[in-house]
């Protein structure tokens, strides 16, 4: 990848809004380390599009962020996505997916989508005294030829 269609985003500074602007001009995302608080979905609408993360970056439901269907979401029909190197974790609001790929239309067989690396985690991190975290699932895959790899899932108490 050209690294001049790479946008590098910073925890603290690049919202969720931002960086679906980046995704819909056609760039590849790199998540530098922290914690990314995050009150909207980020949104993959074009096929080939990268979402890596580095040092565990951490895309994270923002206490005050509403409901969602998803923290990260892969639209229907696109082939060759790359999301890598994640931690996503829920929120006060909830969701229903933390990660959610497609409703129900198929991927290609021949460049198939990935999730490399991937930490789901309810709860962990929080204070006892704190509000409970929430999803109704961690990962919902609607979409064939998607392929994961070294996925972890845990409620963390």
């Amino acid at each position: 990848v050209d690294f001049e269609k790479v946008y590098v985003a910073e925890a603290g500074v690049s919202t969720a809004a931002v960086i679906n602007a980046k995704l819909a001009e056609g760039k590849h995302i790199v998540l530098t380390p922290g914690i990314y608080k995050i009150t909207e979905p980020i949104v993959i609408g074009k096929s080939n599009a990268v979402l890596l993360g580095l040092g565990l970056a951490t895309v994270e439901q923002a206490d005050e962020a509403p409901y969602m269907e998803s923290l990260i979401f892969v639209r229907d029909g696109l082939e060759g996505v790359r999301i890598a190197g994640l931690m996503v974790q829920g929120g006060e609001a909830g969701t229903n997916a933390l990660i959610k790929w497609g409703t129900r239309k198929s991927g290609s067989a021949e460049n198939a989508g990935f999730l490399y690396d991937i930490f789901c985690r309810i709860g962990g991190d929080r204070d006892a005294s704190m509000p409970e975290v929430r999803t109704n699932k961690m990962i919902l895959i609607n979409s064939s030829n998607v392929v994961g790899d070294n996925l972890w899932l845990w409620r963390a108490d």
